[in-house]
């Protein structure tokens, strides 16, 4: 399951959440920013990215570091035409990287 962060239109994130569940994303969290999730294959068609799979340390000072994998694009998302009126921007979090 990849999950991405939704920036709303001011006043519209219910609405936008929604709108991204009717599209097949499973809302996670409404705050001030929308946390959907979903399948690669629904982001990039509905997002019109290519996602990348990489991995990264994320306890880079154990004798054997975690490591974790996580997807990215290259690409800034592109809103659908339909979605445009309720979501200002689209983006991928990278995972944190903790130090002990």
């Amino acid at each position: 399951m990849i999950t991405a962060e939704v920036i709303p239109i001011i006043g519209k994130k219910n609405e936008a959440a929604l709108a991204l569940q009717r599209e097949g994303f499973k809302i996670l969290h409404i705050g001030q920013s929308v946390t959907i999730a979903g399948d690669k294959d629904l982001f990039e068609k509905t997002l019109q990215i290519k996602l990348t799979k990489t991995s990264k340390k994320i306890l880079r000072d154990l004798p054997e570091p975690a490591v974790t994998e996580y997807y990215q694009t290259k690409d800034q998302p592109s809103i659908p035409e339909k979605l445009k009126s309720l979501i200002k921007e689209i983006y991928f979090q990278e995972p944190p990287e903790f130090f002990i």
